[in-house]
């Protein structure tokens, strides 16, 4: 998607031995109509057309918070984008972009990651920087399963009142609707609710490597295709598992948080992707986590 969007402009790609050559010297401004909805692939092509002279127009954009900060950062340091946050996006290429201070929004993936912990923990559990826009489908899901939830200020409280539910069906598909990212940990969920919860994954292949990871911890999951079946289990126990990306990996560790006796947690690299020092985070609030280091 990246690659062909870039084309369009005019941009010359060589692709040969495992790399990727990008010559931008005759790009010009233009229309791009995605293929399809990419979040990478719209950031990019509004990085790309900032200084490009004329107008350049994005059919098909991404939507999510993430796209509305970026035109708001750049547009803040003298480029001209309209759109951000709808599917059509404009650029009128400018001579130059100036510097500027600019505070960058809270992560929503990691907001929501936090709010799953605390609807799993099932104490008061306070997000700070959180903003509901940014995860209303996530707090609707935790509202309808047992949760409660309050805002004050600039933080999220998060409470479970007993056993949570099954969330019933849910799909990832783009924003405004429910995040692929969060896909791995609110099956950690559905995996000790009670009722069965039916999960599809619309966004990436193969992203349900995190389920034979829960599966050895005692979760009840059965997976076809994108389709993931999750009958809820009264408890995960701990063991020895792999995270083999960065949203598994932060799963495995809200999971082995919650289950009975020890978790040891390997592929550690791909966590600190998207979770500074998550192992710090959780144990300012009294987990028993601990960084190994090997060799």
């Amino acid at each position: 998607i990246h690659i062909s969007a870039l084309k369009s402009l005019g941009a010359k790609i060589i692709e040969r031995h495992g790399y990727i050559y990008c010559y931008g010297q005759n790009m010009q401004a233009g229309k791009v109509v995605f293929s399809s909805v990419s979040v990478g692939a719209t950031e990019n092509l509004i990085l790309a057309c900032c200084l490009l002279k004329g107008v350049s127009t994005l059919y098909n954009a991404a939507k999510e918070p993430e796209i509305v900060e970026l035109a708001r950062f750049l547009n803040s340091m003298g480029a001209d984008i309209r759109g951000a946050g709808t599917d059509i996006i404009e650029i009128r290429g400018v001579e130059r972009l100036h510097g500027g201070e600019f505070k960058v929004m809270p992560d929503r993936i990691i907001a929501g990651t936090h709010l799953i912990l605390g609807a799993l923990c099932g104490k008061r559990l306070e997000i700070v920087g959180a903003r509901r826009k940014d995860n209303q489908m996530l707090l609707d899901i935790l509202n309808q399963s047992a949760c409660q939830i309050e805002e004050k200020r600039d933080r999220i409280i998060v409470s479970r009142l007993g056993k949570t539910s099954a969330i019933k069906f849910l799909e990832t598909l783009p924003f405004p609707n429910f995040p692929t990212d969060l896909q791995a940990q609110i099956m950690v969920l559905a995996a000790v609710s009670n009722g069965t919860t039916v999960i599809r994954e619309n966004i990436f292949e193969n992203r349900m490597s995190h389920v034979m990871e829960l599966v050895k911890m005692g979760a009840d999951i059965f997976v076809r295709d994108r389709l993931a079946i999750i009958n809820g289990v009264e408890k995960l126990y701990g063991a020895e598992v792999y995270a083999n990306d960065l949203r598994a990996g932060a799963a495995l560790v809200i999971a082995g948080l919650i289950a009975e006796g020890y978790t040891t947690i390997s592929g550690v690299d791909y966590i600190d992707r998207g979770y500074f020092q998550l192992e710090r985070t959780y144990e300012q609030v009294g987990a028993d986590i601990k960084r190994i280091k090997l060799g």
